[in-house]
């Protein structure tokens, strides 16, 4: 349900003494998307963390076998012990910011057969707040910045090499922004870049 904002002016409060309604101003939330552009390339030279899409009971292949190799088999070692995203809502982020890529975020995409736009969405979804989140827990004080390094992300589908990549970029146009405790930057806005 929408908020109901009110005014605190005063024909509004006279209004309300005489017993008749406020006038409701509806807040329209607003839709915001990511733009998604296509790019063959090698993840190694990939200056952006890494989204790759896993389907449940697969594999590590392709990509996924790529940021493995990367990860010094961080990947493997986690599937081995099956706690590896598979379903739609699981998601695995790596962070080192030392290596190339210097991040991967996992998500799972759930059963080949069953791949819809909204579980896609779903996914990417997921993924995404639990990058955010890894970067409010481990990484942030009231004084700590995140550099524009970190404010991109390649997603990769498992078994394509092509790369995907929904930007989100800062709101002062993609330079280092801080992370206040009181007033958290939560906006986030697409921005477009090609490589």
């Amino acid at each position: 349900m929408p908020e109901i904002a009110t005014s605190n002016r005063s024909e509004e409060a006279i209004k309300l003494l005489q017993g008749l309604k406020p006038k409701k101003i509806r807040v329209k939330p607003k839709d915001e998307y990511i733009d998604v552009s296509v790019i063959h390339g090698d993840l190694k030279i990939a200056a952006h963390p890494v989204m790759v899409g896993h389907f449940k009971d697969d594999g590590i292949v392709t990509a996924e076998a790529a940021i493995d190799y990367y990860f010094d088999g961080k990947l493997s070692d986690r599937h081995r012990i099956s706690y590896y995203p598979g379903s739609v809502g699981e998601s695995l982020v790596l962070y080192d910011p030392n290596k190339n890529p210097p991040g991967a975020i996992i998500i799972g995409l759930g059963d080949v057969t069953g791949i819809t736009p909204y579980f896609l969405r779903k996914a990417v979804e997921a993924g995404v707040i639990r990058y955010a989140m890894h970067f409010r827990d481990n990484l942030f004080s009231s004084s700590d910045t995140i550099k524009s390094r970190t404010r991109n992300i390649y997603l990769l589908p498992m078994h394509w090499y092509r790369v995907w990549q929904p930007y989100y970029g800062s709101v002062d146009g993609g330079h280092s922004f801080r992370c206040n405790q009181s007033q958290p930057n939560h906006r986030y806005y697409p921005v477009t870049e090609a490589y």
